[in-house]
């Protein structure tokens, strides 16, 4: 038996594997059956083995695979079996261990080299509608609350753009042309003032957000241009427990008019929509336009030549509990 099979019988959160790790923290609905139902995706998976296990013959192929897999993950739109097949016999990692552990499901691997892609195992984990919240450096159990409360600072492009131009400048060229790029830095200097108190405000409104949002709500809004988040239209997105569990087209409510109800998930298929209003809130910085709710702080409107001429508004906001939704 490959030792890819033993691990996924083991649950240490807390011990590093033998050699490099990675941690991948995921949080659902519930936990324990996403762990049920990733186990029963990779048992089949971990028993194919990958290019090293030479010794397991050829790769399987797409046709003998299928019999293999459950249906939610084969009828899953962004699931592409001959694409995940060759992403698993390629993967430099394999499974080490797996646990709940509070509110989240940790999975630890075993890498070979780094850096590593850990697609094969995040599109598994999407189609049960599992959140990845953390795809990194191997972490213990204690350091979960911190890791995930530190937030990578974004680089600031221009500003090394900036140095590096005035680096060259005062090396090298004459008196007048330094003159000229003193008066750029001096508009760089106001601008970049101005980028960072749009930044500290969007920071201001997201933690006003973080203190007061409703664990369950409905979130109606519309979009045009390209958003990030659907399409041109209007979705109404169901939230429980921070967990996107529902999008579609609330004007769809008559099949005969050929509206596909049901709305199809993109980019981000289980991320919170207010996640996405605040990141495009964050880069709205020219010819842009973002306002806020007084009350929750969540971006009621986001618009202007960032997304071509595109905008973001929320129409509807509703706290509500999905205890009773699921009744």
């Amino acid at each position: 038996m490959l030792d890819e099979q033993l691990n996924l019988q083991e649950t240490r959160p807390d011990t590093h594997p033998p050699s490099m790790a990675k941690t991948i923290l995921v949080r659902s609905m519930d936990n324990a059956d996403l762990l049920l139902k990733l186990k029963s995706v990779w048992e089949a998976a971990a028993s194919w083995g990958r290019f090293c296990d030479e010794d397991l013959g050829d790769f399987i192929k797409p046709s003998e695979a299928k019999p293999f897999l459950p249906d939610w993950l084969l009828n899953d739109p962004r699931f592409n079996l001959e694409t995940w097949l060759n992403g698993l016999h390629d993967r430099e990692w394999i499974w080490w261990s797996s646990a709940v552990v509070g509110d989240y499901l940790k999975l630890d691997i075993l890498a070979e080299a780094m850096p590593l892609s850990t697609w094969p195992l995040v599109v598994v984990i999407e189609a049960c509608d599992g959140k990845v919240i953390y795809d990194d450096l191997w972490i213990e159990s204690a350091q979960i609350k911190e890791k995930l409360s530190l937030r990578k600072n974004k680089e600031n492009r221009l500003n090394n753009c900036i140095y590096r131009l005035t680096e060259v400048i005062l090396a090298g060229l004459a008196l007048m042309v330094a003159c000229i790029c003193l008066v750029f830095l001096a508009l760089y200097i106001e601008r970049n003032g101005v980028i960072k108190n749009h930044h500290a405000e969007v920071k201001r409104q997201q933690q006003k957000w973080e203190n007061y949002q409703p664990e369950d709500y409905i979130i109606t809004y519309e979009t045009a241009g390209y958003s990030g988040i659907y399409s041109m239209g209007t979705a109404k997105v169901t939230i429980c427990d921070g967990i996107m569990v529902k999008a579609e087209n609330p004007y769809c409510n008559d099949p005969s008019t050929g509206c596909q109800t049901e709305l199809s998930r993109y980019e981000h298929p289980t991320q919170d929509p207010v996640e996405t209003l605040f990141q495009l809130a964050d880069e709205c910085l020219d010819f842009c336009s973002v306002s806020y709710d007084p009350d929750y702080g969540y971006p009621t409107h986001v618009g202007g030549g960032f997304i071509e001429g595109g905008w973001v508004s929320v129409t509807n906001f509703e706290v509500t509990s999905c205890d009773t939704i699921a009744q």
